[in-house]
């Protein structure tokens, strides 16, 4: 049954919170990911969220204060900020 397998992968799934250096996902892959996002609907269907993604060296440093400079934020290659208003 579709139902209970989703239930077991929502309570099986956990956050990593390191990454393969070695590992690359495609950008195609990114984008596509944020465009399904950027489409969700919420209760008053109003989607007053943004997504941004930094791929720069440079901006990526600026924002981990802003992530409490957890390793995560300090070792990933792309950043996804999520903005609501």
């Amino acid at each position: 049954m579709l139902g209970s397998e989703f239930e077991e992968i929502v309570k099986l799934r956990r956050s990593n919170r390191s990454s393969d250096p070695e590992v690359e996902v495609p950008d195609e892959v990114i984008k596509r990911s944020l465009e399904r996002a950027i489409l969700s609907p919420n209760s008053s269907n109003m989607q007053l969220w943004s997504f941004f993604w930094i791929r720069s060296e440079e901006e990526k440093k600026r924002f981990q204060p802003l992530c409490l400079d957890q390793y995560a934020a300090k070792s990933a290659k792309h950043l996804v900020v999520f903005v609501t208003r």
